[in-house]
């Protein structure tokens, strides 16, 4: 996954965002083209990066609104950092990825039915991301908003805003291109607060300067108010996040308890998960009165840092559990890959279960080129109807990223995984060592494969 790569690199993002924000008016241009070229690197680890571009566009928006004599550098900055974002893209374009598509499929227009689901996705990602950044770092700094009046300190007045929007446009992203489309008409759409977690450790840092000013009645009010919303939209929208735990590792301690109320007695596991989001929102409530009571800060400080530690050992646990290869199945895979070099012709590979361990392991060592196409992939396209795959007639390709092979009309070997219904009739068992659950075979038929399915 490229997590471990996106968290440092936002973090070195927004050092750039917040060096512009502090420098002067000229200065700012130079941070501005520094951020936008650096932000193309962190938007080929992950799409969803833009958000600190759009975001950075509202910020200065805001800033200008409160001061229009300052139009000149703004426009300035904006076209600095845009410019060296769009140059770096399309040198890449015309060099690096030349005639290369976007890997993403997930951000065309919605159906008339993923438009009705989107509102409900936003506000239950929404409410879950904040939990997932334990509420207070969204709410405190919400509410601590300071105009930016010229000569303010901008890691008071706008690196706020522009993490918060940051983290907003995130979720609107993930709603729109994930949760309408993988979780459509699903109670508990699953959660994918990875893409927003680099956000924590800077809202943090910003919670901290909050709390050092002291809330005025007006924002306790506020801040009461917005608690009090979160607390009751979040026990009456939300159920659980889904499937998945793998890709929210601050929501770890969340989905420890929620997968095991349906062990519990008397109530269903439906009102089970109501209680312990109830539960959730009283504790919430009880945190921020001591927040504001500048009460057991040392402790609320350890008590987060444990339950970071636990969290991502939960997280070390369940990658553990989902990559992890044991070294006979290691060296068994590292023999196929010996085997598979000596072999001339294509080679199909035919996984069962999509985005599975029996397509991870071989796509981690086998070395040759390798055409992968699951069995389930095939059975939803139809080009099983008639149980024989003809690769004169039929354009086949994987799940993901979902385009057809262009170049796949004959498979001289096929090496499927157990549960696939090859037919053998045509094939011919090869000698080579496969890791335990495979079989190579050489197609007789190079020009189609047949299963045994009715």
């Amino acid at each position: 996954m490229s997590e471990t790569v996106f968290l440092p690199l936002s973090l070195w993002q927004i050092y750039f965002m917040l060096r512009a924000m502090q420098a002067a008016p000229k200065a700012r241009v130079g941070w501005c083209a520094a951020a936008g070229a650096f932000c193309y690197l962190l938007y080929l680890n992950k799409e969803v990066a833009l958000y600190y571009l759009i975001a950075w566009v509202l910020v200065r928006a805001w800033v200008w609104w409160h001061d229009k004599a300052s139009w000149r550098a703004e426009l300035a900055c904006n076209a600095a950092l845009l410019g060296s974002f769009l140059v770096c893209f399309l040198l890449a374009k015309a060099t690096l990825f030349r005639g290369l598509g976007n890997s993403y499929n997930q951000t065309g227009w919605l159906t008339a039915e993923q438009w009705r689901f989107l509102p409900f996705a936003l506000v239950c990602d929404a409410l879950f991301a904040v939990l997932a950044f334990w509420v207070f770092p969204v709410l405190l700094p919400l509410c601590g908003l300071h105009r930016p009046r010229r000569g303010s300190d901008a890691r008071r007045t706008q690196l706020p805003l522009f993490l918060l929007l940051s983290l907003g446009i995130g979720v609107a992203v993930i709603a729109w291109s994930i949760t309408v489309r993988e979780d459509l008409g699903s109670p508990s759409p699953r959660q994918h607060t990875r893409y927003l977690e680099p956000l924590l450790i800077p809202l943090l840092a910003v919670t901290l300067d909050t709390l050092d000013e002291k809330l005025t009645k007006t924002r306790r009010r506020i801040l009461a108010v917005l608690t009090i919303a979160w607390g009751v939209l979040f026990v009456a929208v939300c159920r659980a996040i889904g499937a998945g735990a793998g890709d929210n590792t601050l929501l770890q301690w969340f989905d420890f308890v929620a997968d095991r109320t349906d062990r519990l007695p008397v109530l269903g596991q439906g009102a089970w998960l109501a209680v312990w989001r109830a539960v959730i929102a009283v504790g919430v409530a009880v945190l921020g009165v001591l927040l504001v009571r500048r009460r057991g800060r040392r402790v609320l400080a350890g008590a987060a840092l444990v339950l970071c530690v636990l969290c991502y050992a939960g997280e070390w646990r369940i990658n553990r559990w989902t990559y992890e290869v044991p070294a006979g199945t290691a060296q068994q895979a590292s023999a196929l890959n010996d085997a598979l070099a000596e072999l001339d012709g294509r080679v199909l590979f035919i996984p069962y279960g999509v985005r599975q361990r029996d397509s991870q392991l071989i796509e981690t060592y086998v070395a040759r080129d390798v055409y992968i196409v699951e069995y389930e992939t095939l059975l939803q396209s139809g080009a099983l109807a008639d149980g024989v795959l003809d690769l004169t007639a039929e354009a086949v390709g994987p799940e993901y990223p979902g385009r057809a092979y262009t170049d796949l009309d004959t498979a001289d070997w096929v090496l499927a995984a157990d549960g696939v219904p090859v037919d053998t009739s045509a094939l011919e068992k090869a000698d080579a060592a496969c890791p335990a659950g495979y079989v190579l075979y050489r197609n007789l038929d190079a020009q189609r494969v047949r299963f045994a399915v009715s």
